[in-house]
């Protein structure tokens, strides 16, 4: 954990890791090209390995026209999985380094109700 005070840190995000969930379409999507475009080397994730390689050969397509020096790199994760969530996290520390931002934008349609007593367990 980062103790410096908020104005000496840096606002800059490149060579920083940062996970993307739920990053093959929609905001997630938005979110990892923009950390891209910035610098930030990015864990690119969402449910379908299918869409996670279409999302990470198009970011790399376009990082590499503009000349940037960002990364993106895929995982499949379902976020309802704790064990995968386990093993994509050591993965990504593994190929990219520890992880600096999380981006936590899955969604995810549970069938409980927040007040039911087995709420923890439809998750």
């Amino acid at each position: 954990m980062n103790h410096e005070p908020l104005s000496t840190l840096s606002r800059s995000v490149a060579g920083r890791v940062v996970l993307v969930t739920g990053a093959a379409s929609g905001m997630g999507r938005a979110i990892a090209r923009l950390f891209v475009a910035e610098g930030a080397r990015v864990a690119v994730t969402d449910r379908r390995a299918a869409d996670v390689d279409r999302e990470v050969a198009a970011i790399e397509e376009t990082r590499a026209a503009a000349g940037g020096a960002g990364e993106a790199v895929g995982w499949a994760l379902d976020v309802t999985d704790a064990a995968a969530i386990e093993e994509v996290v050591a993965g990504v520390a593994e190929r990219l380094g520890p992880i600096d931002v999380l981006v936590n934008n899955a969604g995810v349609a549970a069938g409980a109700a927040i007040d039911d007593p087995d709420y923890e367990a439809a998750w």
